[in-house]
């Protein structure tokens, strides 16, 4: 019986360490794809001639900012020094500090750079020639994890990029978590990074004690049959594409709705549908994480028809009752490429007594990368009553003219336009010309991620129409929206967002 504890033990280990060097794998994949953009970038502008900051340099470092899921910001330098960004002209705020790496494309990396027009938080800077991109530490990590499992990125040299973990050990310490006698580890390496992978010994232990005591009583008559047991149970961790196929076929994915509010009288005209995954135990994985892995494993469709069938049984009731109500559905590229989503809500509206006009259909700038495509599924859509909106506007890979190119209803401006408002001047007239440029193609404006009266205000004298945030609510069940929109009818919606003029 020792015997085979001690080989359990051992394979157990062995095994965990596999798995996290997948993880690793993963962990250097995602950070490459910030690299490659960047790469893209710097590539772009050494084809281009610009005079200094002039304003035409600056709009356009601000359109491959916006054009970029990578990027966060773009700047230009000048005897060393940022003189001016996609952000607008330097105030001085803005540090890169000295670069800690050179990547094998000869691009500098710069682990403490910092700016206050892009928030208090260090970032990463990759610099080639005049130009310097920042990105978002998180970006480089940005992989679906396990409970109890570390994901971290460094320079081949060892300096810590950015990390994944609530385990000891900070960014600000530059440091990778220090070793312990209670952790699994697992490290791969590329041409430019090192990743990790980190996990408790713990809950290994705790596995293998529980099937040894169960088995135990048999295992002189049984030895063979424990020791596969035992193995097979320390793999059954699964990969990310199992783990979300599995979820998917014992309906883990819920609804939640947050509401959207029209702005002159602030009544609750809808809500926006959005996907949550609660896991067994009660795990919750963000949608950042699990909406990409379902794109790169070509689930999204299902996720996508799993949150209409939801969004149709718990609300159908309630639109029924309120023809004025609308439920918005989130469409991938996926979605947009194949159309079945027209066919599920061409069965489940009827059923469900829904008129088409109440479910509006929000594909995000990146969903149209084969315009002709998108504009022949959007043109059944809207044959059929649905409304469409361009989600996230800003943030993707298209430009204004697509507007004009795709039959559209919806503009929503991402809510990292809303967040500058009152705090970056030039982000601000951004969001006016947004707006602006909607109302003269008649298209409605709805602005996301709102949660200040000021960013309200703003948004009312600039003149859009709809707004949704956690100023008014946040994503909530089905039984909570429908108490909402009761209380939300009982408000004076003077009390609740001032008229365009009043404030």
């Amino acid at each position: 019986m020792v015997a085979i504890a001690i080989y359990a033990r051992v394979q157990s280990v062995a095994d965990e360490r596999d798995h996290l060097r997948d993880y690793a794998n993963w962990t250097l994949e995602r950070a490459q794809l910030s690299v490659d953009a960047a790469d893209e970038t710097f590539k772009q502008l050494a084809t281009e001639q610009w005079n200094s900051c002039s304003d035409a340099h600056i709009d356009r470092m601000r359109e491959l900012v916006v054009n970029s899921r990578f990027i966060d910001g773009l700047g230009y330098l000048v005897d060393g020094r940022i003189a001016c960004a996609s952000w607008g002209r330097s105030t001085g705020t803005v540090s890169i500090g000295a670069a800690s790496s050179l990547l094998s494309d000869g691009t500098s990396l710069h682990l403490d750079a910092r700016s206050q027009m892009i928030g208090p938080t260090a970032m990463v800077a990759l610099s080639r020639g005049s130009y310097v991109i920042f990105v978002h530490r998180d970006r480089l990590v940005d992989v679906l994890t396990e409970d109890a499992m570390t994901l971290g990125l460094t320079t081949r040299e060892g300096a810590l990029i950015a990390i994944k973990s609530g385990l000891p050990g900070s960014m600000q310490e530059g440091r990778v978590p220090p070793s312990s006698p209670n952790d699994i580890r697992a490290t791969v390496q590329d041409a430019d990074f090192e990743a990790f992978g980190i996990a408790d010994t713990a809950q290994i232990q705790q596995r293998l004690m529980k099937h040894l005591w169960l088995l135990a009583p048999l295992a002189a008559l049984t030895s063979a049959i424990l020791i596969a047991l035992i193995i097979w149970v320390s793999r059954q961790r699964m990969s990310p594409r199992s783990e979300l196929q599995l979820g998917l076929k014992r309906n883990e994915f819920i609804a939640v709705y947050q509401p959207i509010i029209e702005l002159a009288s602030g009544r609750c005209i809808g809500a926006e549908a959005l996907a949550r995954w609660h896991r067994p135990g009660g795990a919750a994985i963000s949608p950042d994480v699990f909406i990409p892995l379902a794109e790169d494993n070509n689930l999204i469709e299902q996720l996508t028809e799993r949150i209409i069938r939801v969004s149709a049984g718990e609300l159908g009731p309630l639109l029924r009752g309120n023809k004025d109500l609308h439920i918005s559905i989130n469409l991938s590229s996926a979605d947009m490429a194949s159309g079945h989503f027209l066919r599920v809500l061409q069965e489940v509206l009827p059923q469900a007594g829904i008129a088409p006009a109440q479910i509006w259909l929000e594909a995000t700038e990146r969903s149209f990368i084969d315009v002709e495509r998108a504009r022949t599924i959007l043109d059944q859509a809207r044959a059929r009553g649905h409304p469409v909106a361009i989600d996230d506007f800003g943030t993707g890979y298209s430009n204004l003219s697509l507007l004009e190119a795709l039959p559209l209803d919806t503009l929503k401006i991402d809510k990292s336009f809303v967040a500058a408002i009152g705090q970056d001047a030039s982000t601000s007239v951004v969001v006016a010309h947004i707006i602006s440029m909607a109302n003269n193609l008649g298209l409605a404006i709805v602005a996301e991620g709102v949660e200040t009266r000021e960013q309200e205000s703003y948004l009312v004298h600039a003149q859009a129409r709809y707004a949704q945030g956690w100023l008014y609510a946040r994503p909530m069940s089905a039984e909570k929206f429908t108490s909402f929109l009761q209380d939300n009818a009982r408000t004076d919606a003077q009390t609740l967002t001032p008229a365009p003029g009043t404030v």
